[in-house]
């Protein structure tokens, strides 16, 4: 069998596994593999949008996929380069990067989290922490 052949096919199967069907970034299953987990980043950020089930009940799930579409669009572009983003659940993201990073959007809520060394670390100190929403 051809090596360069089989080795295309894995690659395709490898990023439709590893990328969220609605916004095109990594998700969570990325984010925990073994690819990332080599890799040392600097800052993790938490993102959460702000009033996306008001969004859904008032405009329908349609506009609130959108919505969803719009914030990762916004997050790959504040990153470009310098990081990556996961889509983690419904409306939740996490981004990765060596880079302090700026985000100018009111839609949605930024938790930074500055990491020392590697994924590892990163993975015990976010296991330690504790979330929760407002108005629920």
């Amino acid at each position: 069998m051809n090596t360069k052949k089989t080795k295309n096919k894995w690659n395709r199967w490898k990023k439709i596994a590893y990328t969220d069907y609605l916004t095109s970034v990594y998700n969570i299953r990325y984010l925990f593999s073994r690819d990332i987990q080599r890799r040392q980043y600097q800052y993790l950020y938490f993102v959460d949008i702000n009033n996306l089930k008001a969004i859904n009940s008032q405009l329908g799930f349609i506009q609130g996929n959108e919505h969803i579409k719009d914030v990762a669009r916004i997050l790959k572009n504040t990153t470009k380069n310098n990081g990556l983003v996961f889509r983690i659940g419904g409306d939740e993201f996490v981004v990765l990067s060596n880079k302090q990073l700026c985000f100018n959007d009111n839609s949605i809520t930024i938790a930074e989290l500055k990491i020392e060394n590697n994924l590892k670390k990163l993975l015990e100190k976010a296991s330690l922490l504790c979330f929760g929403k407002k108005g629920i």
